[in-house]
């Protein structure tokens, strides 16, 4: 699947003409408090997530409370700017190197459902006449026996074990999941040569262990908080096989020190298994991380995307390698 290259939205929330643009492989996004880095991601989700995820967006990245009617009138209704129904919202998005200009566009209706479509060249498909048709969902699903794209929204709260354990447990069924986990955190940890889950006497409780070439395996648990973050956000990402990872505050709950680890994760199987990244941060030092593990890969591929309230817009204002380089040397702000 191609990478998206920009986004836009209109009357979404308190995005009224809105486009991000330029996107790359990890899209860092920062801005003020309350300037809408959340709402923005759950325009993502809308956008491009599956119904199951779509449906649960009250609960995903905010706190909700209350019955259905509750949650109607104090969540779904403010996807409407100022919960003003009267106004069209729409959201798309374009893909990288797409030379025909593929769209993926999702509309509301009335009822908060969506309206999912495809603007897709005629070669693609057999149905309409002119030179783009409009495609819905259910077509395009059946005719490339696949969503849209497929995204993985990332726990808030990560570093539960058990939780750990049993996402390791599942990526080894899969087909190539355990190598494809240990290919990666061999990243931050060069001598791993396999993980086991074992119930190693005189323990009597189950747990995941690394050969790192000494006589004896080591359990996950000795490792650094890095090493445990990244095994469960790619555990995660492997059992989900998603196109997309989203997630907000990225750098929540873990040790500055840990930063550098679990980007030089992250990156490495966002590149070689063509994963795009959405992620919102409030850290320096998280964008300091990602920036330094970015300059170890071949291409350059991250952009820090710093939303901020110009006359009562939201715009989105993008930051290259360059610019990146610029505020460090220089210690000016970039969240």
């Amino acid at each position: 699947m191609p990478l998206v290259d920009s986004v836009q939205f209109k009357n979404y929330r308190n995005f009224t003409d809105f486009e991000m643009k330029d996107l790359k492989r990890v899209n860092l996004i920062v801005g003020d408090s309350n300037v809408g880095k959340t709402g923005l991601l759950e325009g993502l989700v809308t956008l491009w997530g599956d119904e199951q995820q779509f449906k649960a967006l009250p609960n995903t990245f905010r706190m909700n409370y209350g019955n259905d009617i509750t949650t109607k009138e104090n969540f779904w209704s403010w996807l409407y700017p100022e919960k003003n129904k009267s106004l069209s919202v729409e959201l798309a998005s374009h893909y990288i190197g797409s030379q025909d200009h593929e769209v993926h566009r999702v509309r509301f209706r009335d009822d908060f459902t969506r309206y999912k479509e495809y603007v897709t060249p005629e070669k693609i498909t057999n149905a309409g006449s002119g030179r783009f048709n409009v495609v819905p969902a259910k077509v395009y699903e059946e005719y490339f026996h696949r969503d849209f794209l497929k995204i993985n929204i990332l726990p808030i709260g990560i570093g539960d074990y058990e939780k750990q354990k049993s996402l390791f447990n599942k990526v080894s069924l899969m087909k190539n999941g355990e190598s494809q986990l240990i290919d990666s955190l061999s990243v931050i940890e060069p001598r791993l040569n396999g993980l086991r889950y074992l119930e190693a006497p005189p323990s009597t409780q189950p747990m995941v262990y690394a050969d790192v070439g000494l006589d004896y395996k080591i359990p996950t648990t000795q490792f650094g908080h890095g090493f445990t973050r990244s095994m469960e956000m790619l555990s995660n990402l492997i059992l989900s096989g998603s196109d997309i990872m989203i997630a907000d505050e990225i750098e929540n709950g873990i040790h500055y020190s840990a930063l550098g680890s679990v980007w030089k994760a992250i990156i490495d199987y966002a590149v070689k298994n063509d994963v795009q990244v959405f992620a919102t941060t409030h850290s320096r030092e998280c964008i300091a991380a990602a920036h330094e593990a970015m300059e170890a890969q071949d291409n350059y591929e991250l952009n820090v995307i710093r939303l901020q309230n110009r006359k009562g817009e939201v715009v989105a204002i993008n930051h290259d390698e360059e610019d990146i380089k610029t505020a460090f040397d220089l210690n000016l702000p970039l969240r």
